[in-house]
């Protein structure tokens, strides 16, 4: 039988690469959410909004939202281990003993900077590592050796430049084996403040610099018998004759600020009975006597602003002020709007020690006076009472002393001093500059006044040893310090609470009472118009909520329609 062959045309697959592409879904590109919009998406889900809007409105897939969702205890870990004013943004959760090493080491770097000592990048990473250990074997730590997760820290070069342009350190210049300060900055920054301060139309008295300096308020020499005596006492801890001092001045320098003093017991026995609001100093206390954050907002709204709103009043000035601080660990970025009369400024990294005003010799001064001050008050009383030895009097030494001294201290420095530290800030401010109060010739009156004491190590005191004692503040924060800073300037983080109708209709009180006020007293009825219109759109997803939860309220559940058998008969025997 022959074979018929059919001519059918033959129909070929199309190729891939032939296929009409406007045909095809798209694939939809990984979204890489930054932990700030994490925390956003969390507080979505936090106020009662559904997995898929809140999904659509990131442009994200639900099963991610759930899961985002899952891991929110350590999203707002990192994120609260991480929040530092240089830190840069991140776009992922990290081990949490990492994320609060690197806080620390941003602060000690900040602090060895501001004291002018050697760093290097070894030094830096060698430091990190010892962090990491002290917060990863400490007890309670989020991944300590006993659990399984464990991480593994090696402060890699690669680490080191990632730090670098987190907590944005490229002022710190490494050269060779030391830390320099910024000079470029630093001649950059004075005519921008001029400009700020020109533009905003502030006069020298309502310009103002703080800053902190410790103050070991109970140490001698090393070779006298009484330091030698203090270090033998049981128990004895360098940390005990320490205070924290802030000192604030304004650029006119007739005028200055009640100072914050820091010290390690809230209520020592050398104050009780007394008033603390009354004493010379804004009393302060915390166990390292260090300055957090919390104690930076206090001093300023507390302190700092009602006695710079009397002074500006009696000069008939308006109570706005500048405030110039540095890049220092209690000062956040958040002071910007802690208080509305009260602008903050901050100075660039890395030129505390060329610009910040009160660092220039002010603090040094300051020491020096305070360091013959209680040389003198020695004197004094071994004169007055022949029968009392030196180590007599130290031993009595307490406190309150110690306020005292300080407040005679301070008195000291004459108004042209003060006003003389701000030649290197704002120059064209300072007037009648006859050269600033010499350290070197307070040491060797401090030396005179030493050797006239005489006795317990004083009568062949040297003037190098004065010096030293001067520069006693330079010791370095150890990991226990840091860890204490860390601790107690991180805010607690809370998982937020679901809303309630009570929280909803205060909240919604509020609003309408602000807007009512504000169209009661703005003389201007289309701005305020304006201004509630505005009010009422922000407030309306809060009404939404309330709308649908008092809905949800409301509803009545089907199980309320059905008795019981037991009901029922105890309804029949009735």
């Amino acid at each position: 039988m022959p074979f018929v062959v059919c001519h059918a045309p033959l129909i070929m697959a199309p190729k891939r690469k032939a296929m009409d592409k406007s045909n095809c879904h798209a694939k939809r590109q990984r979204k890489v959410m930054t932990l700030c919009e994490k925390i956003g998406l969390l507080d979505r889900l936090a106020r009662s909004e559904s997995l898929a809007s809140v999904g659509r409105y990131y442009g994200i897939n639900e099963s991610t939202v759930r899961y985002i969702r899952k891991s929110e205890g350590k999203i707002r870990a990192s994120v609260a281990a991480s929040a530092l004013q240089s830190a840069k943004m991140s776009f992922q959760s990290r081990d949490p003993n990492i994320e609060r090493m690197e806080k620390a080491l941003n602060i000690w770097i900040t602090d060895q900077t501001r004291k002018k000592m050697l760093l290097s990048g070894p030094v830096i990473r060698k430091k990190s590592l010892r962090i990491y250990k002290h917060f990863h074997e400490a007890p309670g730590a989020k991944y300590s050796s006993s659990t399984t997760a464990t991480y593994k820290f090696q402060a890699s070069k690669g680490w080191f430049e990632n730090f670098k342009r987190r907590f944005d350190l490229h002022n710190v210049k490494l050269i060779g084996e030391a830390a320099s300060a910024d000079h470029v900055a630093a001649k950059n920054y004075p005519p921008q403040l001029k400009k700020l301060i020109e533009e905003k139309g502030f006069r020298p008295e309502q310009v103002f610099n703080a800053d902190e300096t410790e103050l070991f308020w109970k140490r001698m020499p090393p070779r006298t018998f009484l330091s030698k005596q203090e270090r033998c006492a049981p128990g004895f801890k360098a940390a005990k004759d320490c205070v924290t001092l802030l000192l604030c001045g304004n650029a006119a320098g007739d005028f200055l600020v009640k100072p914050m003093l820091i010290y390690r017991a809230l209520n020592p026995r050398a104050l009780k009975g007394k008033n603390k609001s009354q004493l010379p100093v804004f009393w302060r206390a915390n166990r390292k006597v260090r300055v957090t954050a919390a104690m930076f907002l206090d001093w300023l709204n507390n302190c700092f602003a009602d006695e710079v709103e009397k002074y500006l009043g009696s000069k008939d000035l308006a109570f706005k002020v500048l405030l110039i601080l540095d890049n220092a660990p209690g000062h956040p970025e958040s002071l910007q709007f802690a208080h509305p009369n009260v602008e903050v400024v901050f100075l660039p990294p890395n030129t505390s020690s060329l610009l910040q005003p009160m660092d220039q010799d002010l603090i040094a001064t300051f020491k020096s006076y305070y360091i013959r001050h209680t040389l003198e008050r020695i004197l004094d009383q071994t004169k007055n009472d022949p029968s009392l030895t030196v180590s007599d009097c130290w031993k009595k030494y307490n406190i309150t002393d110690c306020i005292n001294n300080i407040k005679e201290s301070l008195g000291e420095i004459k108004p042209m001093a003060w006003n003389a530290c701000w030649r290197k800030l704002w120059s064209e401010v300072v007037h009648d500059f006859k050269g600033f109060p010499s350290v070197k010739e307070e040491v060797r009156r401090i030396v005179k006044v030493a050797r006239r004491v005489g006795g317990e190590g004083f009568e062949d005191i040297q003037e190098k040893e004065v010096e030293e004692l001067l520069e006693s503040h330079q010791e370095e924060l150890t990991e226990e310090d840091l860890e204490e800073l860390i601790r107690s300037n991180e805010e607690e983080v809370l998982v937020p609470k679901p809303l309630t109708t009570k929280t909803l209709v205060e909240l919604l009180h509020m609003g309408k009472t602000l807007a009512d006020k504000v169209f009661a007293i703005d003389p201007s009825m289309e701005r305020s118009r304006k201004f509630k219109r505005a009010l009422e759109a922000a407030m309306m997803p809060y009404k939404d909520t309330y709308k649908d939860m008092k809905t949800k309220a409301k509803q009545t559940i089907i199980a309320s329609f059905f008795t019981t058998a037991e009901s029922t008969t105890n309804q029949l025997t009735q």
